[in-house]
């Protein structure tokens, strides 16, 4: 029987092609195998696009001949530098006056040779020269490999277009111009194209709140771009964009004077800011308070019964004073500035000039005369205590309480 089967051709014939798919099948897996290890060198390889930040590694060597030419660049402008990259004499160590040129636009003009170069993943050299006059250190990059069709596309790149900067320098040109509606509209619409602007703009612009974008963008020109990257940075990273984010970004900026986290704090963060901002930062809030802000007074009203410290309730007694059109009594007291705005600590969210011009006649009676307070919203007996300036266990025997004792609004307690 084994014999008429190793006889018949189809035996032979099937064996053989299980034998070539076995063979096919091993070598597939190697190619595979193969593959995969390609792709993964080549990606530990790669170097950052323009969305991510180039980190500058140790300095390089550079030829004294390319140093004599990098200090007669540093003079050229722009427009003198835009001209050089047509340059194709030799220097030293392979580069050509274009690369040279090159590099000072880079580094000296935010010129973004990523752009330029459509994403185009170049390599970099970075060369640490010294300063002729002062002795600066700079850094540079160089881009050795450079072929002719790529200068040619950088040398079109600057030509053609308007503002051929990197997001820091289209930061950098509107800041020069110190009043906003002189920036062109078209550096501001190209800075607003940046992944820096959009990642920022996503945080400030959600359902909870909005910023608009030239409120937005006139705010982050009052901030140092090093905080500007940092934020880009980290939201790239994490692409989280709630409340605990911005109010990250935003904490460090209120002791920097800056409209932006004033505003947000003010009008959409209010307890937040009431119960976990340091002294510090209150007080510099507060010197940026105007009438015209929502809110405004009554959070300085707050502030004037709060348990903070010294500094924070005289800046706001002489804020309410200022916003009032008042000046404060010299020296500062408090308790004549709770009695000037607060006789009830009763907190109206709308509380107008009017008004206030009538409050003097509402002052509390003068210590011996029979007081009475009429409980509100927002009453605790430490406030009220406080208020009347007697001793929070002579007004809690007084009126038969305990420290467990609940008042509510519409209760009325003697004063001691």
């Amino acid at each position: 029987m084994e014999d008429r089967l190793e006889k018949n051709p189809w035996v032979k014939k099937a064996r053989w092609l299980s034998h070539a798919l076995l063979i096919s099948g091993a070598l597939n897996i190697g190619l595979l195998g193969s593959f995969f290890m390609m792709t993964y060198k080549n990606l530990k390889q790669v170097k950052p696009s323009s969305i991510e930040t180039a980190t500058i590694g140790k300095a390089s060597y550079i030829s004294s001949s390319g140093m004599e030419l990098l200090h007669e660049y540093f003079h050229y402008s722009y427009e003198e530098l835009k001209n050089e990259l047509e340059r194709k004499e030799l220097v030293e160590d392979g580069y050509a006056k274009r690369d040279y040129a090159l590099a000072c636009l880079v580094g000296l003009h935010y010129f973004d040779v990523y752009k330029a170069l459509a994403g185009r993943i170049v390599q970099t050299r970075v060369v640490e020269i010294v300063h002729k006059e002062g002795g600066e250190r700079l850094h540079l990059e160089m881009f050795p490999g450079l072929e002719d069709a790529h200068f040619h596309a950088l040398s079109t790149f600057a030509r053609v277009e308007k503002w051929p900067f990197t997001p820091h320098g289209l930061y950098v040109k509107m800041q020069s111009i110190h009043e906003l509606c002189a920036i062109p509209s078209s550096l501001k619409e190209a800075f607003c194209l940046t992944p820096h602007f959009y990642y920022i703009k996503r945080l400030f612009q959600q359902e909870d709140y909005y910023v608009p974008e030239q409120q937005l963008l006139e705010s982050l020109l009052g901030i140092e771009w090093e905080q500007i990257e940092a934020w880009y940075q980290e939201l790239y990273k994490m692409q989280d964009f709630g409340l605990e984010t911005r109010r990250k970004f935003l904490l460090p900026l209120v002791h920097k004077g800056s409209p932006l986290a004033l505003h947000f704090f003010l009008e959409h963060d209010r307890d937040f800011a009431l119960a976990k901002l340091d002294d510090g930062s209150i007080v510099a809030m507060l010197k940026l308070v105007t009438a015209d802000i929502p809110q405004a007074e009554s959070f300085v009203r707050k502030l004037l019964v709060s348990v903070r410290s010294d500094e924070v309730l005289k800046a706001a007694g002489s804020k309410l004073y200022q916003l009032a059109g008042e000046s404060p009594p010299q020296p500062y007291d408090h308790s004549k500035a709770l009695l000037r705005f607060l006789p009830n600590f009763f907190d109206k969210a709308s509380f107008t000039p009017k008004e206030r011009r009538h409050e003097k006649e509402s002052v509390i009676p003068l210590a011996g005369a029979k007081r009475s307070h009429e409980v509100v919203k927002g009453d605790n007996l430490w406030k009220i205590a406080a208020l009347y300036q007697v001793d929070l266990k002579a007004l809690m025997k007084k009126n038969g309480l305990t420290a467990s004792s609940i008042i509510k609004p519409g209760m009325k307690l003697d004063i001691p």
